[in-house]
């Protein structure tokens, strides 16, 4: 069913304090905790992924700049589903590399003739759903990538079209869902996992990162966070005093974690109602 939401934005807005707990990250571009609480962050910068805890201690680091196994050049996204396996979008090697839980290489994804040519894939976001099904935007193409769970190409998503002139900025998926924000458009577009198109939550100008937390649809914006049901109600918003540019959002353990460029913080979440 298809269903457009035009956002009110009538509710309360409270205000959130930022707590920093990692600073001096070097063009961070994405964030992803665990259900166990292991934070792995993407660093354009470094041309690493890094490893640390909720209370921002570091644990490990993987990769340098390059183009073999345990390398990247600029790893632009991150999903460690469930902590058993890593996926890391490496933008300029053309491919996904996929790691296990004690960050040993286990496999890459690259274009194979998918596409009928042999187009290198520009993996710009990712995402892995409960399936353990693995979709990505691909800057050259223009259009979702799909594969199966066991990492065989499956599908092309053109439901989209060519539409989405910018990079998203970010791409979660929940049971049968994708959501996809457009920062530039100001909506965060839903797709099935099957490709079908199902709608839109507008309202979102400049969304920088979005996060699923049960049923609930987070989304950050400059100097301000909103709430959504994931069918498109909006709850709340909150307001940010710090002007940030928000690169990743994470909500773990009724705490909230958010992702610029050059830092993590922690928040403690704040009542809905």
């Amino acid at each position: 069913m298809i269903f457009l939401v035009q956002s009110s934005f009538a509710q309360s807005s409270d205000t959130l304090h930022l707590r920093t707990i990692i600073k001096g990250l070097d063009q961070a571009s994405s964030l992803y905790i665990t259900p166990m609480g292991r934070v792995y962050i993407t660093e354009k910068g470094k041309n690493r992924l890094l490893i640390t805890n909720t209370e921002g201690q570091r644990i490990d680091s993987l990769g340098n700049l390059g183009n073999g196994d345990f390398q990247f050049d600029t790893p632009t996204d991150v999903d460690a589903t469930n902590g058993l396996k890593i996926y890391v979008a490496d933008y300029h090697n053309h491919r996904i590399q996929i790691f296990d839980r004690r960050n040993q290489y286990l496999s890459t994804i690259r274009n194979s003739g998918q596409f009928g040519s042999g187009d290198l894939y520009a993996p710009a976001k990712l995402c892995v759903n409960n399936r353990g099904e693995m979709f990505f935007f691909d800057d050259n193409s223009r259009y979702i990538v799909k594969y199966n769970s066991r990492g065989q190409y499956d599908q092309v998503f053109t439901s989209l079209g060519n539409d989405i002139d910018t990079s998203p900025s970010n791409m979660i998926a929940d049971e049968d869902r994708i959501y996809i924000s457009e920062p530039e458009e100001g909506v965060i577009d839903i797709i099935s996992n099957t490709g079908q198109y199902l709608g839109f939550i507008g309202g979102v100008k400049k969304v920088g990162a979005i996060a699923i937390d049960g049923h609930l649809l987070w989304a950050c914006l400059p100097g301000k966070i909103k709430v959504f049901e994931k069918r498109g109600s909006l709850i709340k918003k909150f307001t940010i005093l710090e002007k940030i540019k928000p690169k990743g959002l994470s909500i773990h353990q009724d705490r909230i974690f958010l992702l610029t460029a050059d830092r993590l913080y922690k928040i403690r979440e704040p009542k809905l109602r």
